[in-house]
């Protein structure tokens, strides 16, 4: 199966494929003193490709070179109903406290060590409704940081089938 990864914090330079002006709007983004339950992933995918149920997922991870860890993972719900072939996701709102329990401990673990490295990524993969559609297989994936930010896009025009990669039925 297919993960889509985003970087958001600390693992920028490593995401290749996230737009310059895009690397500008998420390094003004601090996950350890933003509301992250207001941040929405949408996933624009070809017509008959969808997220996969359960397969909208947000890490928050932070380790020291001590080897302490706290690391959290949380399924995405969808948000609303799909418009079209976009689909977003948020925290959903049972697990906001566990969200922000998560942050408080990797804060504590930050002011500790400081040398504490953070990480937090979202993830969709993508499956499909039916019998695999001709052409192209787009998925192209945005973040919104707070509900007053625009979209920026982190995965743009990921074209599974030029990448030889195999998508399950949902």
């Amino acid at each position: 199966m297919r993960v889509l990864t985003v970087l958001v914090a600390g693992l920028l330079a490593g995401c290749g494929q996230v737009p310059v002006m895009s690397m500008v709007e998420l390094a003004r983004f601090d996950p350890l003193s933003s509301d992250l339950a207001a941040v929405t992933v949408a996933v624009d995918v070809t017509e008959g490709l969808r997220v996969a149920p359960d397969g909208a997922v947000m890490l928050l991870r932070a380790a020291a070179p001590d080897g302490r860890e706290v690391s959290e993972e949380f399924i995405l719900d969808a948000q609303r109903a799909a418009e079209g072939t976009r689909w977003l996701f948020g925290v959903a709102p049972e697990d906001a406290a566990r969200l922000d329990e998560t942050r408080q401990a990797i804060l504590a673990l930050k002011a500790e060590d400081p040398d504490t490295a953070g990480q937090l990524s979202v993830s969709a993969t993508p499956c499909r409704e039916g019998p695999s559609p001709d052409g192209p297989q787009i998925v192209d994936v945005f973040l919104q940081l707070a509900p007053d930010r625009p979209f920026v896009p982190v995965a743009p025009r990921v074209d599974l089938r030029a990448e030889g990669l195999p998508l399950p039925a949902c």
